[in-house]
């Protein structure tokens, strides 16, 4: 997981770490611990970031799968 380009896409968009926890409803310090990589998120959890932050499949693949996951244009 890229935790620096995570950060960097929320700070962007004006999210704070709290704005986040609140999303995933989760505790600041549980997202805290997410955005820096000690948990993993779960699907349902990227799945809302992703909405929230507007990310791209290429900025989604670089975050959470360090540009890992094939595109499949389908």
């Amino acid at each position: 997981m890229e935790t620096n380009l995570l950060k960097s896409v929320r700070v962007r968009n004006g999210k704070t770490q709290t704005d986040m926890a609140a999303l995933i409803e989760k505790s600041i310090d549980t997202y805290a611990k997410k955005e820096r990589g000690d948990v993993y998120f779960t699907p349902a959890e990227m799945v809302r970031v992703v909405k929230a932050l507007n990310l791209t499949f290429s900025e989604f693949n670089a975050i959470f799968f360090a540009s890992d996951l094939p595109f499949c244009n389908i």
